[in-house]
């Protein structure tokens, strides 16, 4: 699939755009209006560091990294080789907080007992350090396997230096084009790659995923929050009972 190159440019200027407006505008912005002070810090969804080598470049990224959702990462290492550009294990495991920020699992925890999180605590085991397993394998009261929100998603069309189609790109953070999608997203742009969020899919791609790793739209989402009753702020659900990321990562203290 062959996409026109003057095309291809005008909407990667409209991305870039609106990347630096998300950044140093709508967030900042949002943050000084809402008081994001005033919310418990939460953690959000297992993350992990990587390094990319190619030539003289070195590229740090943070990856949300499902366990139970392995094909979200393998799209990124798929795509990198394409290239023959590896990812390089910092050996940094752990999570990101609801503000994007990466903690290791000690922290982690801390930040949990402190915000008193649910979690499923016996899947700890004594241990000091938060798995992946404690944070998405929720009980309901009945004892079934209970299915929320985990985090935002963003989907991404992506295209060589001919402006060729590669394939689609599914990016998860804490918030949509958030902290640890940036620096993917600007990884890519630095190895040749366009990226275009894909306009075509609902909501322009913007959605979410569950603990299970199943991408849902905003709609599908909200639907999803409500009936699983996890901590839910409805003060920022978007019109037609939409989700925004807000409404699972600002929890009033």
């Amino acid at each position: 699939m062959t996409i026109n190159a003057g095309a291809i440019f005008a909407t990667s200027v409209y991305s870039f755009i609106y990347f630096l407006l998300v950044i140093i505008i709508i967030i900042p912005q949002q943050s000084k209006s809402k008081g994001y002070h005033m919310f418990k810090h939460y953690i959000s969804a297992p993350a992990e560091k990587f390094q990319i080598k190619f030539k003289d470049s070195i590229e740090e990224i943070t990856v949300v990294k499902l366990d139970q959702a392995p094909s979200y990462f393998k799209q990124i290492v798929d795509l990198l080789e394409s290239k023959s550009i590896h990812l390089k294990t910092m050996n940094k495991i752990g999570f990101i907080d609801i503000n994007g920020t990466f903690k290791n699992k000690v922290e982690s925890l801390e930040i949990v007992a402190a915000s008193h999180q649910v979690i499923n605590e016996e899947l700890l085991a004594n241990s000091t350090e938060l798995t992946e397993e404690a944070l998405v394998n929720l009980k309901n009261s009945d004892g079934s396997n209970k299915r929320f929100v985990l985090c935002a998603s963003n989907i991404f069309n992506v295209f060589d230096e001919q402006n060729e189609f590669i394939g689609s790109l599914t990016l998860n953070d804490c918030q949509h084009y958030g902290k640890s999608i940036q620096s993917i997203v600007f990884a890519l742009i630095n190895f040749g790659f366009t990226i275009v969020p894909d306009h075509q899919a609902n909501e322009c791609g913007e959605g979410f995923i569950d603990n299970y790793g199943k991408y849902l739209t905003r709609s599908e989402a909200y639907t999803i929050a409500k009936l699983s009753d996890q901590p839910f702020n409805d003060t920022y659900t978007l019109s037609g009972n939409l989700l925004d990321s807000s409404c699972i990562r600002h929890i009033a203290k």
